[in-house]
């Protein structure tokens, strides 16, 4: 089951399942969750061959488990002499020794399995932190259930992806004695599962499980907290599976946030987990690169500004407003000549024509989207203007990079540009998610605080007028 440390050091005997008579002492080590290494002794080339090409290892350590180590390649094979390692016990014929490394992707603990894809498993089940956070609402929903002596109760259970896959939220009751009384802990396990109740194979179990990993952190205000998963089979019996850090490179990325209430997650999971899974590939690059922009820190807050803006680039159907790729070359390469000339009057007015020429695609994709949303809201020209001047930035430091010196109308809309971008990113991902429409706006009326920033947005609407 998933603990709070999963690091672990194992002693054990491994050998290749193709050839299961050259039988190995070694180590296995995992170390910060990162990376999985088995270093291993081999005392002749035949039996570090054994082991070179091995995509699959198995082994038993020294309290007896079973283990399976999955998706192996050597990562270091050096070659020794015995004279340099004089404190190993070897027999005389002994000449040579293969200190070898063998890095490990996902390690088995509890089973024996020939490879990735045979299937043995009727379940994938996660437990962490965030996920017993994201589904504690449940337990107050049905606490009158738990508390009549049922430590186990399955609390959700939908199906999604047409169908084809069904998750299930399970609470799970257990006591602790306090300094003064009893209480009582309930956490919460996801697990996913076929409809039908096929078996899976652990390589299907990591492609169903883990793009619902990668969902958690835009669903919570934290990351998944899992480094293993446990895979279940019959008689409800189970293994763990270990993976590395490495699969999900956004570890250290900042959170989106609470996307949706537990609440509206309650009634929109499903649709949101199809949505995601047809087009995981899609919209984790966008999610990845969000939580990237998020992490930043630029010295320039255009920057910012900026990284927001291709984002939401990436999310709107821009085809029909902008520049063809030619005529995108043909601008790019006329920039390029402006650096000969050297009037200087004369190339910043042509890079002015330049710029709106570039700028105009955004300008009209963002501004049609805003006002198919918003256009009734009472704040929509103070959001129109901070939104054109963002895609103003966008143009400047990007296309052009160039950073003149703003004004004072400029820097105050600056601020509002970076809570409107980030908030419009925010509810163009849940419609793709397949939320509905009333929901993004009820989240946009929230994010954007109309009621409590009411002076501010006043003001700003009043400097507006003031400097046409």
């Amino acid at each position: 089951m998933i603990q709070d440390n999963n690091n672990f050091t194992m002693y054990g005997i491994w050998y290749s399942p193709y050839k299961p008579g050259v039988r190995i002492r070694g180590v296995l080590e995992r170390k910060d969750f990162d990376k999985t290494l088995l270093n291993l002794y081999c005392l002749s080339e035949y039996e570090y061959e054994s082991f070179k090409n091995a995509k699959v290892i198995q082994g038993i350590n020294s309290i007896g488990q079973n283990i399976t180590l999955l998706d192996c390649f050597v990562a270091r094979g050096e070659k020794h002499s015995i004279r340099t390692t004089p404190n190993m016990q070897l027999s005389k014929k002994t000449k040579f020794i293969f200190n070898t490394s063998i890095f490990v992707n996902f390690t088995l603990v509890g089973l024996l399995v020939p490879d990735a894809s045979t299937k043995l498993f009727q379940s994938i089940s996660f437990e962490s932190k965030a996920i017993n956070n994201w589904c504690y609402i449940h337990y107050y929903k049905y606490k009158g259930k738990l508390e009549k002596n049922e430590p186990i109760a399955q609390i959700y259970k939908e199906n999604f992806l047409n169908d084809e896959l069904e998750i299930a939220v399970i609470a799970i009751q257990s006591e602790s004695f306090g300094l003064y009384n009893e209480q009582k802990n309930v956490n919460c396990k996801i697990t996913i599962s076929k409809k039908d109740k096929e078996l899976i194979s652990i390589q299907q179990a990591i492609d169903i499980g883990f793009p619902f990993l990668m969902l958690l952190p835009l669903l919570c205000d934290q990351d998944h907290g899992c480094v293993s998963v446990d895979l279940n089979y019959a008689n409800h019996g189970y293994t763990t599976l270990y993976f590395n850090d490495s699969f999900f490179t956004q570890k250290f990325y900042s959170h989106v946030g609470d996307l949706l209430s537990l609440d509206d997650l309650n009634m929109y999971l499903p649709s949101m987990l199809t949505s995601w899974y047809k087009n995981y590939s899609k919209y984790i690059r966008m999610s990845n690169l969000f939580r990237h922009t998020l992490s930043n820190n630029p010295i320039h807050i255009n920057n910012k500004i900026s990284d927001y803006v291709r984002i939401l680039e990436m999310m709107l159907k821009r085809d029909k407003y902008i520049l063809s790729n030619c005529d995108k070359k043909v601008a790019y390469n006329i920039l390029k000549l402006l650096d000969n000339i050297s009037n200087e009057k004369i190339k910043a007015k042509c890079k002015e024509i330049l710029s709106k020429g570039l700028d105009i695609g955004n300008s009209q994709c963002f501004i049609s989207y805003l006002e198919s949303k918003f256009y009734n809201n009472i704040y929509f020209d103070q959001l129109e203007e901070s939104l054109k001047l963002s895609i103003k930035i966008r143009n400047s430091t990007t296309h052009l990079n160039e950073h003149h010196l703003i004004t004072h109308r400029e820097r105050i809309l600056q601020d509002l540009s970076i809570e409107l971008l980030h908030a419009l990113i925010k509810i163009k991902l849940l419609e793709k998610l397949g939320v509905p429409e009333t929901v993004c706006m009820n989240f946009f009326e929230n994010h954007m605080h109309f009621h409590e920033n009411k002076c501010n947005f006043e003001y700003i609407g009043k400097m507006l007028i003031e400097s046409e």
